[in-house]
C-alpha cells in the first residue's frame, strides 16, 4: 500500500469514529437535557409576583427569595461619566454626581498620566495612551485630583 492509501485509510477510519460518537452523543443528549431542564422549568400556574422576578430578569423565571440579592428601592440607578485626558489636561475635570456614580478616566494623550486623589483615597498608576481608570464614589463629599506626573493637570469630582 503506498502512503496516500494510508492516509485515506486513517482519514476515513477518523471520520467513522466521530460519526459514530456523534450518533451516539444525539441519542443520549435529548435524555440529558430532559432531566436536567425539569429543575430549571418555572411554575407557570400562578402569576409572577414584583418580590419573585429578579431586575432585568425574564419576568416568566421565578427566583427563590434570598440575602445574597439585594433589591435596590431606589429609582435611579448609578451612571457612568467620563473625563478625557488629553494635550496635558483633563477634559471635563470638574463634575458633579451621585452617591453610586462611576467616573472613568480615558487616557488619550501621547505622555503616560496618572489620575489620583488629592487625599489619596484612589490612584490610576501610570496610564498609558488607550487605558482607561474606573472609581466608584460611593461618599457624598468633595474630591480633588491630579496628575502625579503633571502637578498642573488638577480636576474636582463633587458627590452628592
Amino acid at each position: 500500500m503506498n502512503k496516500r492509501c494510508i492516509l485515506h485509510t486513517i482519514t476515513l477510519g477518523i471520520l467513522i469514529v466521530a460519526l459514530s460518537l456523534l450518533v451516539a452523543c444525539s441519542r443520549s443528549a435529548p435524555e440529558a437535557l430532559e432531566e436536567s431542564d425539569s429543575s430549571l422549568t418555572a411554575d407557570t400556574s400562578q402569576p409572577a409576583t414584583e418580590a419573585d422576578v429578579v431586575e432585568g430578569s425574564d419576568p416568566g423565571l421565578e427566583v427563590e427569595p434570598s440575602e445574597e440579592v439585594p433589591s435596590r428601592k431606589s429609582s435611579s440607578a448609578s451612571q457612568v461619566r467620563h473625563v478625557k485626558i488629553d494635550s496635558f489636561k483633563f477634559i471635563t475635570p470638574d463634575l458633579t454626581i451621585a452617591a453610586g456614580d462611576v467616573v472613568t478616566w480615558t487616557h488619550e494623550d501621547s505622555a503616560a498620566h496618572t489620575v489620583t486623589a488629592d487625599d489619596s483615597s484612589f490612584d490610576s498608576d501610570r496610564l498609558s495612551s488607550g487605558e482607561t481608570f474606573s472609581f466608584t464614589f460611593s461618599q457624598p463629599g468633595t474630591y480633588g485630583y491630579h496628575c502625579n506626573l503633571h502637578p498642573s493637570m488638577t480636576g474636582r469630582i463633587v458627590v452628592e
